[in-house]
């Protein structure tokens, strides 16, 4: 969940690989020399998490530069303050900056003027100072071709509200992400609630269906006991150090049991995999640092310490200051437009969405409760009704024509094999100048469909056999009689 999610903001964040805007991803990362990944939709998750937590956190950093009103943030705390601000206010200031710059509201003040004009003075964000739009001018037209044709440029600014979505998606990214090694369900289950609207918005279905069942699930189906059982049991702590998802390491205990069934034959559902290796892989696995241990010996490190970000961070923190990327500046865009995943999951659910989960989860119940109950109970609307009559009325229909073909292709047959037995008479389509065509002839030009006077022919021929190749022949189809088509 928290890799689709990453994939998400970064798709919505990133923008065009030689974006000019300084709301998209893109420049921080020329400016930084990161790595752009190159599939937005599916991003490698370790390297792209990395650059983007650092971008997140560099312009965390320029929005208390500008609450501080402080020229460089890092100057302003390395040097000694007479009276330093103690938590309380730090945590103050902190849930005003997310207020202000990562939220709802802030998306709404930076979109339109009317709800900057109307915001709290707290919470309204700096001006800066009046924008100008870059000139893009040709050399070979003139000065009167380039003026504009009287459209009228937003009025919100388009850039502080990409840079809002970024900040408020990617906190709530961060939140859970820190979280799990640290055990928190309850952090990771109050963003999963967000997280609802948020993947409604970004029309991931099964995200969206999978997070509101959990959540009916704890919310009116499950008791006190069952719910604080799930939750105890999603989070585990196998080595003593970070917790991890069970899920995830489910995965990972598969992947070696699926090598071992590669490597050693077999199939997951023999005795061995099952009663064997399977509850006991965590114990496999481990065996082998576990003998090290015991030995006194330790495994020789393959990775490396995290090189510091202070070069990154200084470079980041410049640019964020020279484009003014925290100040308000009416009629600011770029080009780059982010999506309000959280606002458009909120209009789909209210629209159709929750209507629809309502709709189908209910239909599931009714029948689960009737089976349980072994009574049976009518909860087809009339539409719905005649809609499965039609159906099953379709279906005896084609049933019906289906059978009355192969009854007249066994006929067919049927009447062709007689007439081999019968002195060679070709009853098929293809014979020419027939038997059956000079009988409509001096019938006088009947249709040769007709089927009185082809069972009629029919009969006189019968009429010359034998008794003893009558009592023999034996037809193929019941009732069948042999006529001919045409």
């Amino acid at each position: 969940m928290q890799w689709t999610k990453l994939n998400s903001i970064a798709n919505n964040s990133y923008g065009p690989a030689a974006a000019l805007d300084p709301s998209a991803l893109s420049k921080s990362a020329t400016a930084t020399g990161a790595k752009r990944p190159s599939n937005l939709k599916k991003v490698d998750f370790f390297p792209t998490s990395r650059s983007m937590k650092l971008f997140f956190e560099a312009r965390v950093l320029d929005c208390w530069r500008i609450s501080f009103n402080a020229e460089d943030i890092l100057e302003h705390f390395s040097k000694p303050m007479p009276n330093p601000p103690d938590l309380h206010v730090l945590w103050a200031t902190a849930r005003k900056l997310v207020t202000r710059y990562a939220s709802q509201k802030a998306y709404d003040q930076a979109i339109d003027t009317d709800f900057f004009d109307s915001a709290h003075p707290d919470m309204k964000i700096p001006l800066g100072t009046p924008w100008v739009p870059p000139a893009i001018k040709s050399p070979t037209q003139d000065d009167d071709e380039m003026e504009p044709e009287g459209e009228e440029p937003d009025q919100g600014d388009r850039v502080m509200a990409n840079k809002v979505l970024f900040l408020q998606d990617m906190g709530w990214w961060i939140i859970a992400d820190h979280a799990v090694p640290d055990g928190e369900i309850g952090r990771i289950w109050e963003i999963m609630k967000i997280w609802i609207f948020s993947f409604c918005g970004s029309a991931n279905r099964n995200y969206t269906n999978y997070l509101l069942e959990t959540y009916c699930l704890h919310r009116y189906e499950a008791s006190k006991d069952f719910s604080n059982a799930i939750f105890n049991n999603s989070l585990i702590n196998p080595h003593g150090r970070r917790y991890i998802e069970c899920d995830w390491i489910q995965e990972d205990y598969n992947k070696w049991l699926e090598e071992m069934v590669e490597r050693k034959g077999g199939d997951f559902d023999d005795h061995f995999y099952r009663h064997t290796l399977a509850p006991n892989v965590m114990e496999f696995l481990h065996m082998k640092s576990n003998m090290e241990s015991s030995f006194k010996l330790k495994p020789r490190g393959k990775t490396h310490g995290a090189p510091h970000l202070q070069n990154e961070f200084q470079q980041l923190l410049r640019m964020h200051k020279e484009d003014q990327r925290h100040l308000y500046r009416p009629g600011r865009t770029m080009g780059h437009a982010s999506i309000n995943f959280y606002a458009q999951g909120n209009e789909k659910l209210e629209e159709s969405q929750i209507d629809k989960f309502i709709r189908e989860s209910t239909a599931y119940s009714d029948i689960t409760k009737d089976v349980l109950s072994g009574e049976e109970h009518d909860h087809w609307d009339e539409e719905m009704q005649k809609k499965i009559d039609n159906i099953l009325q379709d279906h005896d229909t084609m049933v019906s024509d289906c059978d009355s073909d192969n009854e007249s292709g066994a006929e067919s047959d049927a009447g062709d094999d007689a007439g081999e037995d019968l002195g060679g008479i070709d009853y098929s389509d293809d014979s020419e100048k027939s038997d059956d065509e000079e009988m409509d002839r001096d019938l006088g030009g009947q249709d040769e469909s007709d089927e009185d006077l082809e069972g009629q022919k029919e009969n006189e021929e019968l009429s010359e056999m034998e008794e003893e190749e009558m009592d023999q022949y034996v037809p193929p189809v019941d009732g069948a009689s042999f006529e001919s088509d045409g």
